[in-house]
């Protein structure tokens, strides 16, 4: 079966999607049929990463650096 998943989202396409849904809206994240609640944001290789878990991770001080990292030169 072929299907269009259109191109990869960017964060600026990310940004006007979650623009438009109320703020007290839970992230969960999916693979398969397995969906699990969202809780990290990584930077893989200059990539944004959602992950749902990161072993022995505080999720509030990891994300800050995360975002920290993208915004660094």
């Amino acid at each position: 079966m072929h299907y269009n998943k259109g191109e990869q989202l960017t964060v600026g396409m990310l940004k006007g999607y979650l623009a438009m849904i109320p703020d007290d809206v839970k992230i969960c994240v999916g693979i398969g049929s397995e969906v699990v609640e969202l809780h990290y944001l990584l930077n893989r290789d200059g990539n944004l990463l959602l992950h749902t878990d990161s072993y022995m991770t505080d999720a509030v001080e990891e994300n800050w650096r995360t975002i920290m990292s993208f915004n660094t030169k």
